[in-house]
């Protein structure tokens, strides 16, 4: 992963590459087949290197994807050459994102920059508030919230609705003891989308260690919620197994149900856990702590601090029954963020 050649990452987008393509998660040793996606990667590089040497006239590149091998060498290098780059973000409906500085290669399509972040919160902040609520009622309304929208229409099935009443009945829970809800991390995807990880090596990783370390932690109770794409994009290696194991063997621990809608969890969580997905800073904005350790769209504003290292990570993993309340106008910004 920190393989390079005249500045550009080359063992990165292979590795990410390789675990998007052959469903394989994590490694811990080197094979062939990503050798093969290193090999693969050199390639394009002195490919498209040598396309853009010899047409200096090339000024603007229009590249939906930013990430995976070749088209992260190709965004790579289009940058260094001073190549304005155009990328879209969204579907049906969509923004366009403009790059320009090889600084800006880890910058998600969806990150803004603290300045129009403040800019826009300390002038519309009642406005951003307004509008987002507006959003995730109409987001709610559909049965839409905390799905996957390619895949949710597909599905025909009503989902239940929890509140915390029936849910401390159906699991024995007591009342006293704050919830926490895991978010597990599509497997295959978005593992380097926002650079090189901070403490684990990918979203495997990650899991891994947060699912062996719950057991221990029984001063909150833990819900493991998968993500909504995992059961259509399985990777080869998955936890489906692991977290049902948990499930049975401890009290604490316990699975989201698929029937159920993700729309309860806002009912009756107090925290919620991810490496860098969008429960980071959707979650807050309703009210409901969280923490994260890896870099994504939202780690370089001034909201919510990314844990750094793992030994304050496990810090605050023992004392998440010490967690405090967001505060008004921590929740306030988190609506501005999502607004913009």
């Amino acid at each position: 992963c920190r393989i390079k050649k005249n500045g550009i990452d080359l063992g990165l987008p292979a590795y990410d590459s390789f675990i998007r393509y052959t469903g394989i998660p994590s490694i811990e040793k080197i094979n062939p087949q990503l050798i093969i996606f290193l090999a693969e990667t050199l390639y394009v590089y002195d490919y498209f290197n040598e396309i853009i040497n010899k047409n200096k006239n090339i000024k603007h590149l229009i590249q939906s994807e930013t990430a995976f091998s070749p088209l992260n060498v190709f965004f790579q290098l289009s940058l260094k050459k001073s190549i304005k780059v155009y990328s879209r973000l969204g579907t049906d409906k969509f923004s366009v994102r403009i790059y320009n500085n090889l600084n800006q290669k880890y910058f998600y399509r969806a990150n803004i920059s603290n300045k129009l972040l403040n800019e826009v919160h300390n002038n519309f902040a009642s406005k951003c508030y307004k509008e987002i609520r507006k959003y995730y009622y109409n987001l709610n309304k559909k049965g839409f919230f905390g799905q996957d929208l390619r895949i949710r229409k597909k599905i025909k099935n009503k989902f239940e609705m929890i509140n915390k009443k029936k849910l401390l009945k159906i699991f024995n829970w007591s009342p006293k003891k704050k919830i926490v809800v895991f978010f597990l991390n599509h497997l295959i995807d978005v593992n380097f989308h926002s650079g090189p990880r901070t403490i684990f090596k990918d979203n495997y990783t990650w899991t891994k260690f947060l699912l062996n370390k719950i057991t221990k932690i029984k001063n909150v109770n833990w819900i493991l919620k998968d993500h909504p794409s995992q059961p259509f994009y399985k990777a080869r290696l998955n936890f489906e197994n692991k977290i049902l194991e948990l499930s049975k063997k401890y009290d604490h621990i316990n699975s989201f149900n698929k029937t159920w809608n993700p729309l309860s969890i806002k009912n009756f969580s107090d925290i919620a856990i991810t490496s860098h997905g969008t429960a980071g800073i959707e979650y807050p904005s309703f009210g409901i702590n969280s923490l994260y350790v890896e870099n994504s769209f939202y780690s370089n504003v001034d909201i919510i601090k990314k844990i750094d290292n793992k030994k304050i990570l496990l810090k605050k993993l023992n004392n998440l029954n010490k967690e405090i309340n967001l505060s008004e106008n921590k929740i306030k910004k988190e609506n501005t963020f999502l607004y913009i």
